[in-house]
């Protein structure tokens, strides 16, 4: 199957609907496709074709907490703020054909260190892995830790999301197993602590969803999650405790009832 149809158009969409979030100094930088990219510094989106990053699809970017420019990711590579490759990002699992390929997390309580979560795909029997940024290396350029690859759950679908925790300091990192028969969703809260373990959350599968691919997405108060999958024809909505990390109330939307997607 090809990863055609509603999902694009839901990711853009998406994309819309956080716009504002690039307000937030974290977000200053996006870089995304080939060497596209836009720059927020200014208040408003200025295109930013200094990138070397060339995916297909997700990708990923980090300033610091006044908007500079830290380091940015495509899937199977990290690049630091000047272009250059970071040494320790060669053989990094990723990919740049999975949908939602990674999302960087700053640790709590850290000034240096942050989480990479990278989703393989589908095609590759997918899995949700983890390596750790210390900006603090290569004279403050940044490299990835000498322990990488770190494996959170296998037969992940390409998809992840994160929001913060309700103590506002701590995060909730959210990917989706590809399971038969349910909707199982893994929230990891990320703390200064480090990872927890995952708080699950199961629903019966109420669409026809070929499993693997599709987006992930909070709205802006991290209340709800929403989820897409290619082909289903619809959406789920879903609330979102902010304390515990539980997906509770399925609510299915109707996309487009009469036409199907592969």
């Amino acid at each position: 199957m090809q990863k055609t149809g509603l999902v694009p158009v839901i990711l853009l969409v998406l994309l819309a609907i956080n716009l504002s979030n690039a307000q937030s100094s974290r977000a200053a930088h996006w870089y995304f496709g080939i060497q596209a990219g836009l720059n927020f510094m200014s208040g408003t989106a200025v295109a930013d074709t200094t990138s070397q990053i060339a995916s297909i699809e997700g990708s990923a970017a980090m300033s610091d907490s006044i908007g500079n420019l830290l380091f940015y990711a495509g899937g199977d590579k990290v690049w630091n703020k000047n272009g250059i490759l970071m040494a320790n990002s060669n053989g990094m699992l990723g990919d740049v054909s999975s949908a939602q390929s990674g999302i960087i997390v700053p640790k709590p309580g850290s000034n240096s260190l942050y989480y990479l979560f990278n989703t393989i795909p589908y095609s590759l029997n997918g899995g949700l892995y983890y390596n750790v940024i210390d900006m603090s290396l290569n004279n403050g350029l940044g490299d990835i830790n000498a322990s990488k690859n770190i494996l959170l759950f296998s037969s992940c679908s390409e998809e992840i999301a994160a929001t913060r925790h309700c103590n506002a300091m701590d995060y909730w990192i959210v990917s989706r197993e590809t399971t038969n028969g349910s909707l199982k969703f893994y929230a990891y809260r990320l703390s200064s602590t480090g990872l927890s373990a995952p708080v699950i959350s199961t629903f019966p599968l109420a669409i026809s969803d070929w499993a693997a691919v599709g987006g992930l997405t909070f709205s802006q108060n991290g209340n709800l999650l929403i989820h897409n999958a290619t082909g289903a024809g619809s959406i789920q909505v879903l609330n979102f405790d902010k304390q515990t990390g539980q997906l509770t109330q399925q609510t299915q939307v109707s996309v487009y009832p009469n036409e199907q997607v592969y």
